[in-house]
């Protein structure tokens, strides 16, 4: 009896020993649920702010996206514009520069032809005056030989036009024969204005070479507008074209800024289906409480030092796969 208690002692020693064991695994089991349960519940909530978070994301950067590419529709139109209006003020620019051609060859060909006219109107214009005033030298040459007066009817009926009134001495003779001598060196320069009208010049070729005139005035003029159009034209062909190089700048940067940010929406999405890849293809969920209860239990009611130690080890496992 002796040895039979001290056996049963020993035993009740080692399940005493073992049951202190057990409740150690089930506190240390019971925290280890609590802790599961614990970032289960971190877990969901991560879960639904970076899904709240995804989805405001996405929502700004589908907005952001459709601001641009209306953004660069409505440059790519306007850059079109300025293109047909730089192709409109291209040709204007050509027409232009042909009418300013055609005018200039115009003005050169009045410029060469009138001149030979005017020279051959003007020449027998000034011979005939020379001619002229030397008849009236010699008549006044003849008055001073014969010292006698000559009357301004006698002088009409030769031919001759004075501005003069009867002379009634002699002394007034010599003194306009003398002036006519000295101005006969500078006559037909300083001529008077009468002389030219009744003598030289005739109402057709004054009003041709009026016409002349007014031909070349009018072409000059029209040169010169059509050269002030042509750089009016110019000018806003280059403001049209600094406008178009502002435009293009602007839609290669918003495009490279549209592209930098589609590129990072999808390093974001990649890392997010990563992140969803990585994930366990069994949840810690899955994990069988009933499981390891029923360990316990059988550990408690059984003797087997063997079996006990496998279910330990069971135990041990299924505590370390949770932890």
């Amino acid at each position: 009896m002796t040895r039979q208690c001290t056996k049963c002692d020993r035993f009740q020693s080692i399940i005493d020993e073992q049951k202190s064991k057990i409740q150690l695994l089930e506190t240390r089991l019971k925290d280890l649920l609590r802790a599961y349960k614990l970032v289960l519940k971190e877990k969901d909530n991560l879960r639904n702010l970076n899904a709240s978070i995804t989805a405001d994301v996405d929502s700004t950067q589908q907005k952001r996206i459709s601001d641009l590419e209306e953004n660069v529709i409505h440059m790519s139109s306007i850059c079109g514009k300025f293109e047909l209006e730089r192709e409109h003020d291209k040709q204007q620019i050509e027409q232009l520069e042909n009418e300013c051609e055609s005018l200039k060859k115009q003005l050169d060909n009045l410029k060469t032809t009138p001149e030979v006219q005017t020279e051959e109107q003007i020449l027998p214009k000034v011979s005939r005056l020379v001619r002229q005033f030397r008849n009236k030298s010699s008549q006044t040459d003849i008055i001073n030989t014969n010292n006698t007066v000559i009357k301004p009817s006698k002088l009409i009926d030769q031919g001759i036009q004075t501005d003069f009134s009867p002379i009634e001495n002699q002394t007034e003779l010599q003194s306009q024969s003398k002036t006519k001598h000295e101005m006969a060196i500078v006559a037909p320069l300083c001529y008077s204005e009468s002389n030219l009208d009744e003598e030289s010049v005739m109402p057709s070729e004054s009003a041709s070479v009026a016409n002349n005139s007014g031909v070349s005035l009018f072409y000059a003029n029209e040169l010169a507008r059509k050269e002030l159009e042509l750089t009016e034209a110019r000018l806003r062909i280059r403001e049209c074209e600094c406008s178009i190089r502002e435009i293009q700048w602007k839609y290669t940067n918003d495009k490279y800024r549209l592209q930098s940010r589609i590129a990072d929406l999808e390093l974001l999405n990649n890392n997010f289906m990563a992140s969803k890849s990585d994930k366990p293809t069994q949840p810690m969920s899955t994990v069988n409480v009933a499981y390891i209860r029923n360990v316990l239990t059988k550990l408690l009611e059984t003797k087997d030092k063997e079996q006990k130690q496998i279910m330990i080890n069971a135990l041990l496992t299924a505590l370390k796969s949770i932890g």
